[in-house]
């Protein structure tokens, strides 16, 4: 008997089977988006709490972008868990919904970025009026520190949230519209599949036709035939009959 092949025993304890790239990238696309959506979450509730704290000490007042960027966000959260990203039952139309989101996330919060730090509204001079309203609150309490000085710092805090949260949200939809892309290929492989062994059973039974179609046919039998034939199935009637007889 020959020796096993080197490596078939089992003795290595390795699986003999192995995933499809394209199912590990679509892991890799459903933890991205999850850890990128936890961060720009978080920082987004870092800017709530910063504005919330400017509107409580000078009164400033809470803006409607950032408002409806949390509402997004809640909408975003509930898409994500209606979808099932990454499962069996992953939903192709609702993954797309949710890159929309995103998409407008995204644009909502680069205008309203661009709109504060650019000054658009007021002829191209920023106020920065958050930072310089929680500026001269705390130099009023604390007059140790210079407006300018923490107006500067919070000017930096500002600009660093703002480019955080746009940064994360844009890597997120880059993301999720790699993920669709792959999951349409899949689906269009699938459907090509599909198509395929339908047309493997169809050329099966067209083949089998015509097998049955080269196969031979009876010929009738031709008149002057047919007494031959009774006489002959008489006689051997006859010669059974004697043989029992005998």
């Amino acid at each position: 008997m020959p020796p096993r092949p080197t490596g078939t025993d089992g003795r290595d304890h390795s699986y003999r089977e192995v995933i499809a790239d394209r199912y590990k990238r679509m892991a890799e696309y459903k933890n991205s988006i999850e850890k990128l959506m936890f961060l720009h979450f978080t920082v987004l509730i870092v800017k709530i709490g910063w504005l919330y704290t400017a509107d409580h000490l000078a009164g400033t007042g809470f803006p409607q972008p950032v408002l409806g960027m949390l509402v997004g966000e809640v909408a975003l959260c509930v898409l994500y868990s209606v979808a099932k990203l990454g499962t069996v039952k992953e939903s192709l139309p609702l993954l797309k919904l949710f890159n929309i989101v995103q998409s407008v996330l995204t644009a909502t919060q680069v205008l309203s970025g661009w709109v504060y730090h650019q000054g658009t509204a007021t002829e191209g001079v920023p106020t920065y009026q958050y930072a310089h309203a929680v500026a001269k609150a705390l130099s009023a309490r604390y007059p140790a520190y210079s407006i300018d000085t923490l107006g500067q710092y919070f000017k930096t805090l500002e600009l660093f949230l703002d480019l955080t949260l746009v940064a994360f949200l844009v890597m997120g939809t880059f993301v999720s519209h790699k993920m669709i892309v792959e999951k349409m290929e899949m689906k269009k492989d699938k459907r090509n599949v599909k198509t395929d062994r339908k047309d493997a059973q169809k050329g099966g039974s067209d083949d089998d036709s015509e097998d049955a179609d080269d196969a031979p046919q009876a010929v009738p039998l031709q008149e002057q035939e047919k007494p031959k034939i009774a006489k002959a199935a008489a006689g051997s009637k006859a010669s059974a009959a004697r043989r029992r007889h005998a």
